[in-house]
């Protein structure tokens, strides 16, 4: 097993340790860096700060504001070359960015306004296309500035620059997300799109214990790969970087997993985290946790009160209907749960519930009025409801042999098929989890196969059948998830919990200022330049970026809640907040991107971030901030602050104990 043992270190990981100093006030110190770049034969002068290519951020309105510190917008994928001719722009302060597949684009853009900086923009820079691309815009554009990434190493730097022509290469994996309409499987044993997951709700990770959603991220719009697996009914769209927990059949060969435990082998390097784009679906397979610790009753019992007629009489256990004792509780037994899901598999064609109820003999087998049972049975509409999830196996086992319409016998047969009704097949898989079986979903997503027999006693293991690059762009979400293997379950395959702050892959998660300073020392030695893209939370981390070797510091969510950003300012709880609203709604904006006619928010997408006034004053504060910090170690300029700043490790950063008053 290959493990680099050397501690990584983020930004929060060190502070900048004070030297003697021969500068006296902040206003002695220079911002202002000159650039040569020898790829593109260009010179740039300004402050090493851009500002990033979300959409919430990287708009013409946050343009006009850093334009005049000479900083740099680097504007998001969405603008038109019809939007570009609105803008009065100076090319040394905005940057275009495209995708992989966007070159045609970008060169209508080039031919019709004088463009200096060129961004080629994906999650996953470790992909071989992007070398070819970044290849392909130079040999088109050989005088424009071009950037690309993202990476985290000295390796993929120096190929970036030496193999694609890059001048600047963008440091930094952002985590990977998802579309907004993935299920996400919830500890309750119910599943929500990752849209609607919210903070403390509880998750399913990769061990089967119940976790808590510290928080839900909306990552913007992004490109996205499609997945299928046969562990479920829907293809995934997902972004190239997000970690999947896949086996390798290299190997081992899918019959040696069949007949093995899977238990045994699962803490061996058979099995990995590996971005979903670096995963081979004829080599790969995925796992889906089978023992279950869900937070849902063992056992559920219904009162029936609710279903009686005012004249009917009732008693602590009873329910008199016509001089006759009936249950007043339903207990989710196994007939009970078979008369439900039976009703679910037969609604479309039931006309009276009534006519349909006499089969199950209620009255005199079950001791429920009939009455009673067709008004329980219509309150439960037209899908199962979450409330009455349990995982009692008695119970399951009636409510999943009514849902795939299964007799006694039929039951007792070793493999068994369901056509797939989307209004159901949740509280399908739920059955089939908890009663132990194995199952698998067909390519056309139409039906499952479900085995009742398995050897592998903690996990169901799937295989991956198609992994598909797109152009396509989404709205994108992701989790962070208070769970020690970082990890929760979307459609169904176990994926890693991005947005924690232990990234632990090397190549994949490598933390910020140990991926700078690997990659500036490389990008240095073949003249080359990197941005340090991504973390930065303060104004001490722009700083500690640029003393760890960083050319240039991308910010992008400190940008975020200023009056040049979209959105109205509300007052929520006292406090006021940005209200934005994203890229793809229809919901038109008409104060955003100086009253642009093509803006359009995101579909139904409302945002809610804390209100700061005016960019001018952000920036200022961030402007005060480098140059204290290079008062304190003497260096008159950006440039020196790599030779002047020495870190030091520490375990806590600030006093956090008047937090709590």
């Amino acid at each position: 097993m290959k493990i680099n043992s050397q501690i990584q270190l983020d930004y929060s990981d060190v502070l900048i340790h004070p030297l003697q100093s021969s500068l006296t006030t902040r206003k002695d110190v220079n911002i202002v860096r000159d650039f040569y770049f020898p790829l593109s034969r260009q010179k740039w002068s300004g402050v090493p700060i851009m500002c990033a290519n979300m959409d919430t951020v990287g708009t013409y309105e946050v343009y006009k504001v850093l334009s005049q510190h000479k900083m740099i917008t680097c504007f998001h994928k969405f603008y038109t070359t019809d939007d570009y001719l609105k803008m009065d722009l100076n090319p040394d302060y905005f940057c275009i960015t495209i995708g992989l597949n966007e070159i045609e684009k970008l060169q209508e853009i080039c031919n019709t306004i004088e463009v200096k900086f060129i961004c080629i923009d994906v999650a996953n820079g470790y992909m071989d296309k992007l070398i070819d691309v970044c290849r392909e815009v130079r040999k088109l554009f050989p005088n424009k500035i071009l950037i690309a990434g993202n990476v985290v190493c000295r390796r993929k730097t120096q190929e970036l620059i030496k193999k694609g022509k890059v001048d600047i290469v963008k440091v930094g994996i952002g985590s990977g997300c998802f579309d907004k309409n993935t299920n996400i499987l919830m500890a309750n044993g119910t599943y929500k799109k990752i849209k609607d997951v919210k903070k403390d709700d509880y998750v399913i990770n990769k061990d089967g214990k119940p976790v808590k959603v510290l928080q839900k991220f909306y990552k913007g719009q992004k490109e996205f790969i499609t997945v299928k697996s046969n562990c479920f009914h829907d293809n995934t769209h997902v972004t190239s970087d997000h970690l999947y927990w896949v086996g390798n059949l290299d190997h081992l060969s899918m019959i040696t997993i069949k007949k093995s435990c899977v238990s045994k082998i699962i803490g061996n390097t058979h099995f990995e985290w590996k971005p979903i784009d670096d995963v081979k679906k004829d080599y790969h397979f995925n796992l889906l946790p089978k023992n279950i610790e869900w937070t849902c009753k063992e056992k559920i019992s219904i009162d029936m009160i609710q279903f009686k007629t005012a004249q009917q009489e009732y008693d602590e256990t009873t329910i008199y209907i016509n001089d006759k004792r009936f249950h007043r509780y339903i207990e989710l037994d196994e007939k009970i749960g078979n008369m439900i899901g039976s009703y679910f598999y037969h609604q479309d064609k039931i006309e009276k519930v009534k006519n349909y109820i006499h089969q199950f003999d209620i009255d005199n087998e079950m001791h429920y009025h009939e009455s009673l049972i067709r008004k329980f049975l219509q309150s439960l509409g037209t899908s199962y409801p979450a409330s009455y999830y349990c995982t009692d196996k008695g119970y399951l086992k009636g409510l999943y042999k009514g849902l795939l319409n299964l007799n006694e016998d039929e039951f007792s047969q070793e493999k068994h098929s369901y056509q797939i009704h989307s209004k159901f097949i949740e509280v399908v898989y739920f059955c089939i989890m908890n009663l132990g079986f194995s199952y698998r979903v067909n390519a056309n997503n139409t039906k499952i196969t479900i085995f009742k027999k398995s050897n592998h006693e903690l996990y169901e293991i799937h295989t991956l059948k198609k992994i598909k690059n797109t152009s396509k762009i989404i709205d994108c979400y992701d989790l962070e998830i208070d769970s020690p293997c970082h990890s929760f379950i979307a459609n169904n395959s176990i994926v890693h919990n991005s947005a924690c702050l232990t990234r632990s892959q090397t190549g994949v998660g490598v933390p910020q200022l140990s991926a700078i300073d690997s990659s500036a020392t490389g990008a240095h030695d073949v003249n080359g330049f990197v941005i340090g893209d991504g973390g930065i939370t303060c104004p001490g981390d722009i700083s500690k970026g640029l003393g760890a070797g960083a050319d240039f510091i991308m910010i992008g969510g400190l940008f975020g809640g200023h009056d040049e950003n979209p959105g109205d300012v509300i007052e929520k709880n006292g406090t006021k907040c940005k209200q934005f609203y994203g890229m793809s709604s229809n919901k038109a904006m008409d104060t955003h991107y100086g009253k642009m006619d093509n803006y359009r928010s995101s579909e139904g997408r409302v945002l809610e971030i804390p209100y700061k006034g005016k960019l001018n004053d952000t920036i200022e504060d961030f402007l005060g901030g480098i140059r204290s910090t290079c008062t304190y170690v003497g260096a008159k300029n950006i440039e020196e602050l790599p030779e002047r700043c020495h870190f030091i490790r520490v375990n806590n950063q600030l006093n956090k104990i008047y937090e709590k008053f």
